[in-house]
């Protein structure tokens, strides 16, 4: 690991920080390509980075599920694109947050009211764009408990949607190896 050799004169520190192989447990899921590189893919917590700061999705989603109209909310980050400088052909240029809201049955939600919200309460990089912020037109997935299933929330909302974007950049799809908790 080319991070640091460990917590100076702290042993239980570096137990906790360093697994059995000497790799760093940073909290992030990352694959491991072919060629020995790896992509980072989630996060073992809900949170994320946005221009180097962490934002907590919880707290994006107690603002949003505390407007009358909004049963549930889920939020994480996705790919941002941007277009190169030199080629003009999309890139990936860091990270966005993304909100997708499941309203109440029958109810109006106001997305500029929501996002109004978020600008009002939160500093400016957790605030997601207001076309960042979707109603669902079907519900959430539910555990049998009939909390919301996360895992099922990524493989069904999230994952699609970061495919979407990550096929409107022109470098080839390589297929997805299996992911590993560093």
């Amino acid at each position: 690991p080319g991070l640091m050799k460990g917590y100076f004169n702290n042993e239980a520190a570096n137990l906790d920080f360093f697994d059995k192989n000497g790799f760093a447990r940073t909290g992030d899921i990352a694959v491991m390509n072919d060629d020995g590189t790896f992509d980072i893919v989630d996060r073992a917590k809900r949170i994320g980075k946005v221009l180097g700061y962490q934002v907590y999705f919880v707290e994006l989603e107690q603002i949003v599920d505390s407007f009358e109209g909004v049963a549930r909310s889920y939020v994480d980050i996705l790919p941002r694109l941007d277009k190169d400088k030199d080629t003009g052909q999309l890139k990936i240029d860091g990270e966005m947050i993304k909100v997708w809201l499941q309203p109440k049955p029958g109810a109006t939600v106001d997305l500029t009211a929501i996002h109004a919200r978020l600008e009002k309460e939160l500093v400016f990089y957790k605030v997601p764009k207001l076309e960042n912020i979707e109603i669902m037109a079907k519900p959430f997935p539910e555990t049998t408990v009939l909390k919301l299933d996360v895992r099922a929330v990524k493989e069904t909302i999230v994952e699609p949607a970061r495919a979407a974007i990550l096929a409107k950049v022109s470098t080839p799809a390589t297929k997805a190896p299996k992911p590993v908790v560093a």
